[in-house]
């Protein structure tokens, strides 16, 4: 499976390198301990409706998706310490740096398309 990916909308790379966890370890640990996240980067949390930010120590902006990789939410600026509502439909959360939501934005209804970055195959939404 694809570990990385580019995220694509209105056929324009908005960030480059996505990086993907889909199993429970890697959505577990997420950001945690991570001191910032670059212009360029994000996390794909697949098969996740719901998120927290403890132990983080940056605020994030937050994409709900569903598996088709439609914007069903969106949550700007989630600071450390927080959790997200529970989103109905989600089968993918993507965390990006703060200030991602608004310099791209990004809206509930928009499609985002997710570009492997590997050749190996993938179920990540890739409309």
């Amino acid at each position: 499976m694809h570990r990385e990916f580019a995220l694509i909308k209105d056929h324009i790379i908005m960030v480059p390198r996505v990086r993907l966890a889909d199993t429970f370890l890697q959505r577990f640990l997420g950001l945690m301990g991570k001191k910032s996240l670059s212009r360029e980067e994000g996390l794909l949390l697949k098969g996740c409706r719901q998120i927290h930010t403890f132990f983080m120590r940056m605020t994030i902006d937050v994409l709900f998706l569903d598996k088709d990789g439609q914007i069903i939410a969106v949550l700007p600026e989630l600071a450390p310490g927080k959790i997200s509502p529970l989103v109905k439909g989600a089968g993918y959360v993507l965390e990006l740096p703060a200030g991602s939501i608004r310099e791209y934005d990004f809206r509930e209804g928009q499609q985002l398309k997710l570009i492997p970055q590997t050749t190996k195959s993938s179920n990540v939404p890739q409309n």
